[in-house]
């Protein structure tokens, strides 16, 4: 999870009318230098980077893009607007997505213990919605 790139007082509001960029950079300079780095690695150990067919490539793209650049981009983005807690606490909803795409795109079938860890996260963002309801109505 990125970095508000913004001071810890709350007193102070110039920095909320940055532009959309200012929220993305922190995220994109995390992601570029990842990404020379792994390079390095790849080279260094002598992993192999070419010879495989197109679509493999498309796929990678499409795992830079999706869920990388746009998915944790707007993670960071939404700081702006929401407490940290609130986002660290919904970024657990990610792996029960992705058991679900899973599912539906490689028809895999989620082991038992999965449905128990998943059931106890959306039980937990449950309260943690019903609390947040509460805490509005009385402010």
């Amino acid at each position: 999870m990125g970095v508000r790139p913004f001071p810890a007082n709350p007193q102070i509001t110039a920095w909320d009318n940055l532009p959309g960029y200012c929220w993305a950079f922190p995220g994109q300079l995390a992601y570029s230098t990842a990404a020379v780095l792994l390079g390095i690695c790849c080279l260094a150990f002598r992993v192999k980077m070419t010879g495989y067919p197109g679509q493999t490539y498309l796929w990678l793209v499409l795992l830079a893009l999706v869920p990388t650049l746009l998915g944790h981009t707007l993670f960071n983005w939404t700081l702006k607007y929401l407490p940290a807690y609130i986002i660290g606490i919904s970024l657990l909803g990610e792996p029960i997505g992705s058991t679900m795409l899973a599912y539906f795109v490689f028809r895999e079938i989620p082991a038992t213990f999965t449905f128990v860890g998943g059931a106890m996260v959306l039980g937990g963002l449950y309260m943690l919605a019903r609390e947040q309801r509460a805490v509005k109505m009385v402010r």
